[in-house]
């Protein structure tokens, strides 16, 4: 999707790659007309501004690098590498009562029990804003180990 590394997520745009016989099979089953005018100019605008795609990545890692900090300074880990636009966080046994608290913060989180995950959040890697309001939202809903 063009969400994240492109800024257009209010845009509902992005694109697939696949084999023939999968574009054909999608096609068969996709909207028509599913993509509005404004929103396939913006996706094409954006994917010729190399600069600013370059800046929304390393905006992107250096929030995943504070955010992965944040999660180790309260004895919490990311599961697996931390690459994408958001940490798996395993928190425990149920992560019901921390999604609450960070709730109550105003952080918003995913818990991931519907998916077979009860231990772990999903937390989104946001703006440099976002990410210090959720650092400090962790901060006062549970102390630090380190």
């Amino acid at each position: 999707t063009f969400s994240k590394i492109y800024g257009l997520a209010g845009l509902r745009v992005g694109y697939g790659v696949g084999s023939p016989e999968t574009i054909q099979g999608i096609a068969k089953i996709r909207r028509a007309f599913d993509v509005n005018t404004q929103a396939q100019v913006a996706a094409l605008a954006s994917l010729d501004d190399a600069a600013e795609l370059e800046r929304r990545r390393r905006l992107t890692a250096e929030g995943r690098e504070l955010l992965v900090r944040t999660l180790r300074e309260h004895g919490l880990e990311p599961a697996g590498p931390a690459v994408a636009n958001f940490l798996f966080a395993e928190v425990g046994d149920d992560a019901l009562p921390l999604f609450e608290a960070l709730l109550r913060q105003g952080a918003i989180v995913r818990p991931l029990a519907a998916f077979g995950a009860p231990g772990a959040l999903r937390i989104t890697v946001g703006t440099p804003e976002e990410n210090t309001f959720f650092a400090n939202a962790l901060a006062a809903v549970r102390a630090p180990t380190t």
